[in-house]
């Protein structure tokens, strides 16, 4: 009972804190009188610098949680904020007290040990302590107003004592696969492009485009990746620049110009579900976003060329929208997802000519921020997911042949949330009756998977991905799946400090299994980067964020015909910006699981030595949207 009485006369001398501003948990729950709920008291309408710059009582304000002595054996104790209305955006931080007589100013300076810092439109934060890592002692949960509407829609917090989540347990294999060094596809005159949505066709050929943000563009590389041509690169050495296919004021007259350019995502087209007939070269679609609405590219020419339809989704969904994806069914139709600005409802729409012009928008409903799309293409099945943690389906197809009617089912919770960044959804093509279906996410420390047999109506318990202490951290994950059941790559961000903070120092990962639907998995886990690619906290609240912005919000990976994984990602090493980097697998097992490895290909020249970076400029907001 001392430390109840401790933490309740600590309430009456800091008016600034939350109401009440103090409470203790203990293994049975929360400690009489605190009832495991409090309020925000701050009394201003944002703090734009974030955490960092916040002022007590008006723009952020602070709850002491005192974590009782006792076992937390299988528990953990998940911190929630929620508030009503979507448009406004708060901020989450956990921070561990150095002493029991710590002033919350000295509990506040340490380094966060959970957060979520998601943008609007939401109603809620998540974040979780994990006594059994953290330890027991006192705690805050400090609150920032980032944009509000202040006290009109106060948030409510609450502390609930949870078990930790059953998960699937995990073979790990380090090493065994190389990658190419690094290359950067920087593009003339541009001060950063990142973000990079990449592709690469059944043919091998492979395309990546990054965001300057609007009103600057997109940018295009193109690279050889099939080895029976003469123009074969495997090392990726020498990215062809294909110039913007989308910007409002283009850089050359070889541009097309279009309503400029903020988030981007690439498609590729796949061989005729029942012909099996796929155009030499294959279609490459693109789009790209601002606020009012997604414009559309199609290529049939490898990217040299494109057509344009600044409309994009305009004519038959909502203009004022965000974060769109696409995803191929075949040769000639395209799904394109995005979500609307607050309320944020999905939007699905569909396209029979190579992804240039859509037709009506179909709707899941609100599932949070937009995570991914993708197509079985045996089915025709429709997948997408949220920032929720949940999976859509399509249930009925109309007579006109498109996908509609969704199914969404909870794929995966946690504590810490499953938003750190996107929610990814993928279906393979492996030859099963539905296609295996995954989800992969981070829960600000480790990558998960769950996948489901059944078209996404019941989900598997998660299995952690990352591994090591190279990798105590983990953000960003991708997935990609290879064409037998349980083959996928996954790709991330990984750092060996505890927490994302600013002592950070981050390398990109990748992890194969051929076995991720089994009940002990193997993951084989090598660095694809040659160098730390970011020295910095790394911002997961996009625009609405406080923390660093170099690396955007996420990066993609695919497999070219030999089975090798190919990647794009976000580095700032070398500059004051994040550009645009890509790898490939040049040894280890192939995707393709047929027992054979890649024939490591030697360089011609050495090894680039590792490069270790500091970039901690807060980069200013670039005009980009999550």
């Amino acid at each position: 009972m001392m430390a109840t009485f401790i933490a309740l006369s600590f309430r009456s001398s800091h008016v600034n804190a939350a109401s009440p501003a103090s409470g203790t948990i203990a293994p049975t729950g929360p400690v009489a009188p605190f009832t495991g709920t409090w309020n925000g008291t701050a009394s201003g309408t944002g703090s734009g610098g974030g955490e960092g710059t916040c002022v007590e009582g008006v723009n952020c304000d602070t709850f002491r949680l005192t974590v009782a002595p006792g076992s937390y054996t299988g528990k953990i104790i998940a911190v929630k904020i929620q508030w009503t209305v979507a448009a406004n955006d708060y901020d989450l931080y956990i921070h561990k007290c150095p002493t029991p007589a710590s002033t919350l100013a000295q509990c506040n300076a340490t380094a966060a040990v959970g957060q979520d810092v998601q943008g609007a439109p939401q109603t809620q934060e998540n974040a979780a302590i994990d006594p059994g890592a953290t330890g027991v002692g006192d705690y805050t949960v400090h609150v920032v107003s980032f944009a509000t509407t202040g006290p009109a829609d106060q948030y409510q917090g609450s502390v609930t004592l949870k078990a930790q989540n059953a998960s699937r347990s995990a073979d790990y294999v380090s090493g065994g696969i190389n990658f190419s060094p690094n290359v950067t596809t920087k593009a003339p005159v541009a001060s950063r492009d990142g973000e990079p949505s990449s592709r690469t066709d059944a043919l091998g050929n492979f395309y990546v485009a990054g965001i300057r943000g609007f009103p600057a563009g997109v940018d295009l590389w193109f690279v050889d990746l099939n080895p029976t041509s003469g123009t074969y690169d495997p090392f990726m050495r020498n990215p062809i620049y294909r110039g913007q296919p989308d910007a409002f004021s283009p850089s050359n007259e070889a541009d097309l110009g279009g309503d400029g350019g903020g988030d981007v995502d690439l498609a590729v087209s796949k061989s005729d579900p029942i012909t099996g007939a796929l155009p030499n070269p294959p279609t490459l679609a693109g789009s790209s976003l601002i606020a009012a609405n997604i414009s559309t590219q199609k290529s049939t020419d490898k990217g040299v060329t494109f057509t344009q339809n600044n409309l994009g989704n305009a004519s038959g969904g909502v203009p004022a929208d965000d974060r769109q994806w696409e995803e191929f069914h075949g040769n000639n139709v395209v799904y394109l997802f995005y979500r609307t600005l607050a309320p944020a409802v999905t939007q699905i729409q569909r396209s029979t000519d190579g992804g240039l012009t859509f037709g009506p928008a179909q709707t899941a409903g609100t599932i949070g921020q937009a995570g991914y799309i993708d197509v079985h293409q045996a089915t025709g099945t429709v997948y997408i997911s949220g920032s929720t943690g949940q999976v859509c389906h399509s249930t009925v197809t109309l007579p006109t042949g498109e996908a509609a009617v969704y199914q969404c089912v909870q794929a995966a919770t946690d504590p810490n949330g499953v938003a750190h960044l996107f929610f990814v959804v993928k279906v393979a093509d492996d030859g099963t009756p539905n296609g295996t279906v995954y989800a992969c996410y981070s829960n600000d420390h480790d990558i998960f998977l769950v996948h489901s047999t059944d078209k996404g109506v019941t989900w598997s318990q998660p299995v952690r991905v990352s591994n090591g202490a190279e990798t105590k951290t983990s953000v960003f994950p991708w997935i990609e799946t290879g064409p037998t059941p349980g083959s996928v790559g996954i790709a991330w961000f990984g750092s060996t400090s505890a927490t994302n903070d600013d002592n950070a120092n981050w390398e990109v990962f990748f992890a194969q299994s051929f076995n991720a639907t089994a009940d002990v998995p193997t993951f084989r886990q090598v660095k694809v980067s040659d160098h730390f690619i970011h020295g910095s906290n790394i911002s997961e609240g996009g625009l609405t964020g406080s923390a660093n912005r170099n690396l955007l919000d996420y990066f993609q990976i695919s497999f070219d015909p030999t089975g090798a994984a190919v990647i794009g990602y976000t580095d700032d090493h070398n500059d004051f910006d994040g550009h645009t980097y890509v790898a490939r697998q040049i040894s280890g097992p192939k995707i393709t699981g047929d027992g054979r490895r890649l024939s490591r290909i030697r360089a011609r020249h050495p090894r680039r030595s590792l490069a270790r970076s500091r970039s901690r400029l807060q980069s200013a907001a670039l005009p980009a949207r999550r």
